[in-house]
């Protein structure tokens, strides 16, 4: 008599994990979703709402020119925007399913847009973005958000809300010159003298910002805001930039290219740029120099993951 094979074992899997948290988010979404809703979490609205206002902070080109803004968001929730918009001056409504904030001083601006920038957008700061074109190797232009914008929050029918945000920006480069908006005649608004005054405190408050977070300011920003080394490793970008001769396709680089660097002097405070000397000198190099006498060795700010690699980065180390 033969013996019946014991059955093959089932496979188990082990079943998920639902937490209260969990089945909570599930019970909201049903209930959103019953109601005609749709939830999105809090970041989703912010990071949407940062990148709308950016985008409308533009260089002058066109019709374009007289740097104000307009703009809705549909379905925007009012507890986030009273959240967002808390540092503001909430105005009188004559309807209950409105309600508007008004940005009435430059400090307001500070806190009010520095707060919905800071995380949510790479090229904001304060209530400053730094605008740089595809031919630019640095930042020589800021558009600013000045004191006045006007924020609106409607309640439509079946439930829709729309997110109103009305404002105007001046546009500051870097050589210190400031921009400001124009009115329908296309002439610029006239500001007093302590307007002013905030608008270009704002600006080098944003600029140094906008620097710390690692931006490619030019050298004339680094030097408004008092950063010499900065300023220097500025014109080494753009000098290296205008400065390189073309890549000829297929064509390898000859052994005669090829420099040495002699000495690493120093590193520059964020430990990412180095200033260094090269070995020997010749007439063509005068294109590169930053400071010193023509005819001396010639010292440029490079890239530390450039410097790192050669044997005077290992002596300096040492």
């Amino acid at each position: 008599m033969s013996r019946r094979a014991a059955p093959a074992p089932t496979a188990t899997h082990p079943r998920p994990i639902v937490t209260s948290h969990a089945r909570k988010l599930e019970a909201m979404h049903e209930l959103a979703y019953e109601l005609g809703f749709f939830c999105a979490p809090a970041t989703t609205f912010m990071v949407d709402l940062a990148s709308k206002i950016a985008v409308h902070l533009k260089n002058r080109s066109g019709k374009v020119v007289y740097q104000s803004a307009a703009f809705s968001m549909e379905n925007f929730p009012l507890e986030l925007a009273r959240q967002a918009f808390a540092m503001a001056s909430v105005s009188p409504s004559t309807s209950p399913a409105t309600t508007t904030w008004t940005v009435t001083t430059q400090a307001q601006v500070q806190l009010v847009f520095g707060s919905i920038f800071e995380d949510h957008h790479a090229f904001c700061a304060g209530a400053s973005k730094a605008i740089q074109t595809k031919s630019q190797p640095v930042i020589r232009l800021l558009a600013t958000i000045l004191k006045g914008a006007e924020i609106s929050h409607v309640q439509l029918a079946r439930g829709v809300q729309r997110l109103y945000i009305n404002f105007q920006y001046a546009l500051s480069d870097e050589t210190g010159e400031l921009h400001l908006p124009k009115d329908n005649n296309r002439i610029e608004i006239a500001f007093s003298e302590a307007d002013l005054h905030e608008i270009r405190a704002q600006v080098a408050t944003d600029a140094a910002l906008l620097g710390m977070m690692g931006l490619p300011l030019s050298a004339k920003w680094w030097r408004q805001v008092g950063n010499e080394e900065e300023a220097q490793m500025a014109e080494a970008l753009v000098q290296n930039v205008s400065t390189q001769p073309p890549v000829v396709k297929g064509k390898r680089r000859q052994a005669k290219d090829r420099y040495n660097v002699e000495t690493v002097l120093k590193v520059n405070s964020t430990g990412n740029w180095a200033l260094v000397q090269w070995e020997g000198y010749h007439p063509s190099w005068e294109a590169w120099r930053i400071h010193g006498e023509e005819g001396t060795p010639l010292e440029t700010w490079e890239p530390k993951s450039f410097v790192q690699r050669t044997a005077a980065w290992r002596a300096w180390r040492s």
